[in-house]
Formats: structure tokens, C-alpha cells, sequence
């Protein structure tokens, strides 16, 4: 008996060490948004590169909604959550090589892009329940799979080993756990789930003007809108860590487990948490957009966990001086869209950024 109660006292304390671990590994930030820094984006990064997104009566299109490089072409996703029907494709110069529109209810068509992502040299469409791949040198369709769970997603990251990463706002129950970002097989298939959240959260949408994951050499990391965490996720374990975890000085950490039915309903539990989007990290520092209510800042974090508070009224790139309109993209480095008209009748300049 003696053994036995040894041994469950093991248990509890691995357990407890193990759980202390995942602690440790995440550097906990305090942020004072009322505390400004005389640091600027400017003093943080320069421009790598300019690309002008030639304009054309074939080529005009709505503001971006993402960018993705890849084999010397640029494609450029426009539209709004649930208006994206189409992408343009440009090369590295910004010269426009072919719009690709093929919405409609039909083989090899959508009835609007869900999500955006590349496979090689393959443009990936997700769309109702549809993964449709498209050739990037002509966008003529390669294939089509048709079982990809239609769940109402935030968003979703295509792998290289094949697999699906989806960040779902409405997840179907696994054990009746509900994993708001799941790994799926190539065929949609769940493989394992990460980072429950309540019932009550789990059955009605919320959505964000952003991703909810952000890639650099080589790694995937998350950061769902449920917290205000980031996640590392390692491929070869399917395993993720937490990593950073900001809190917002002078207010309640906001804890998704304890929202009211009322509240999920009409997602109202978004009108007041604070939202994290990652947009750059490094060895020493880690680089985010945050709102807060209704402010919008910039916070670059150190590997020392001290924090740079940079207002967005305070920002303005080096082209036209104008507030940074930061986009998704997979280069792992911030991409602003830059109009140089007032004029909607030209398509905008995409401004690459690296840290100094």
C-alpha cells in the first residue's frame, strides 16, 4: 500500500513538473500600453525591397488580404472574408502575369477562397468542403479533393509533409473535447487537436482580419484568438509549446473558459479581449501588432522580456509616410501594402521589411 501511495505521489509530481515546464518555457510579457517607447518601427527595420503591382484593366484589383512568394512569382489574394473570389498572379518585379477567377459551383471552381496557401509550385485554394490545386506558372487546375471538412475555420497553414493546419472557430468535438486548431492528414482527416476551448465557444463563429499563424525557417507558431499566447508547433513530435504570453496591465487576463453562452453568441467575448498577431520573431526578440480595445499598437519584445509600446499613430513607413498596412504573408517577415495615389485606379506597392 505504501508503494502504491509512492507512486501516486510520483505521478502527481511529474505531472506538476511537467506542467511547470510548459510554464518556464513561455516568457510572460506585462505590457503598459500607456507607457510609449522612443523606439520606432523605423529604428527596428528597413526596407529590403520595393515592388510596384503593375496596374491594368486585367490586373486592378480590391485591397490585398495576403501575399505569398514562391518560384519567382508573387500571388496576391484580394477581397474580404467572405467576398474573396479570386487571386492575381505578378513576378518578382511586380509585372502582372494572370488573374485567376474560378468561382462557381462547378469541377475545378469555388464558390469563394477560404484560404490561400502553396504547395511547391502548386496555389492551394480551400474552399466549402473543397482543396483544389492550381498550377502557379498558368493556373490551370492539377487536382481536386472533395471530403475536406467544411467547419467554420479562422484560418488554415498547408505543410510541406501534405498535412492541413486548421484554426476552426466552430471545431466538431473530438472525445468531446473541442481543439480549436486541428491537424488534419491530406484527406482532411483529423490526426490530433490542440488548445481546447469551451463548449459555449466552440458553436459560434468569430473570425479575424489576419491569420492565426505565422511561419519562419522552417517553424510553424500560433496564436489563436481564444488567448493572447504563441504558440511553437514542432512537426516532428505534433507536439506545440507555449512560448509567450502577454498580459495587458490594469486589466482582468482575459480567460476564455469562463465567457456566458450569452457573450459566445454574438462572440461579444471579441468587442473587449485583446488581439495578438505575430509579425516577426527572432532569437532575441519577438515583434507583434496588438489591439486593445479600440488602440493599436506595435510591441516589440526582447529576449529579456522587457517591451518596446510603439502607438500606431506613431508609425509611418519610409515610402509615403503613411500608417503600415501590415499583410499576411509566408516570407516570415513584415510586408506592408502601400498606396502611392489616392487614386483607387492603381494597384498598390508591396513594401518588404528586415530587421537591422
Amino acid at each position: 500500500m505504501k508503494i502504491i501511495h509512492a507512486c501516486l505521489i510520483l505521478a502527481l509530481f511529474l505531472f506538476v513538473c511537467s506542467c511547470l515546464k510548459k510554464t518556464d518555457n513561455a516568457t510572460l510579457v506585462v505590457i503598459n500600453p500607456h507607457k510609449e517607447s522612443s523606439v520606432t518601427i523605423n529604428d527596428l527595420y528597413e526596407i529590403s525591397s520595393v515592388i510596384s503591382l503593375e496596374t491594368n484593366d486585367s490586373s486592378l484589383m480590391e485591397e490585398p488580404k495576403k501575399v505569398l512568394f514562391a518560384e519567382g512569382m508573387i500571388v496576391v489574394q484580394t477581397g474580404g472574408r467572405f467576398s474573396s473570389k479570386c487571386y492575381y498572379v505578378f513576378d518578382t518585379t511586380g509585372r502582372f502575369l494572370y488573374k485567376q477567377d474560378k468561382s462557381g459551383r462547378g469541377p475545378g471552381e469555388y464558390l469563394r477562397i477560404g484560404n490561400l496557401s502553396m504547395n511547391g509550385d502548386s496555389v492551394v485554394v480551400m474552399s466549402s468542403g473543397k482543396m483544389l490545386y492550381y498550377s502557379l506558372k498558368d493556373g490551370s487546375l492539377l487536382k481536386e479533393k472533395n471530403e475536406i471538412p467544411s467547419r467554420i475555420h479562422v484560418a488554415m497553414e498547408y505543410l510541406k509533409n501534405g498535412c492541413l493546419f486548421a484554426n476552426y472557430s466552430v471545431p466538431a468535438p473530438v472525445d468531446s473535447v473541442y481543439y480549436t486548431f486541428q491537424l488534419l492528414d491530406n484527406n482532411g482527416r483529423y490526426l490530433k487537436g490542440f488548445i481546447p476551448v469551451p463548449p459555449q465557444a466552440a458553436r459560434y463563429p468569430y473570425f479575424s482580419s489576419m491569420s492565426t499563424f505565422f511561419s519562419k525557417d522552417g517553424m510553424l507558431y500560433l496564436y489563436p484568438l481564444t488567448g493572447m499566447s504563441v504558440y511553437e508547433f514542432n512537426a516532428e513530435t505534433r507536439s506545440v509549446t507555449e512560448i509567450l504570453q502577454l498580459d495587458i496591465q490594469g486589466e482582468t487576463p482575459f480567460d476564455i473558459r469562463r465567457i456566458s453562452a450569452e457573450e459566445a453568441s454574438r462572440a461579444g467575448w471579441m468587442q473587449y479581449k485583446p488581439m495578438l498577431w505575430l509579425l516577426d520573431i527572432g532569437k532575441d526578440y519577438k515583434f507583434v501588432m496588438l489591439r486593445d480595445k479600440n488602440a493599436l499598437y506595435y510591441v516589440n519584445i526582447k529576449v529579456n522580456g522587457e517591451a518596446d509600446v510603439i502607438p500606431e499613430s506613431r508609425c509611418s513607413d519610409d515610402v509615403n509616410h503613411a500608417p503600415f498596412n501590415f499583410i499576411d504573408n509566408n516570407i516570415g517577415t513584415p510586408v506592408s501594402v502601400v498606396y502611392s495615389n489616392e487614386n483607387d485606379h492603381f494597384n498598390p506597392q508591396l513594401v518588404i521589411y528586415r530587421r537591422k
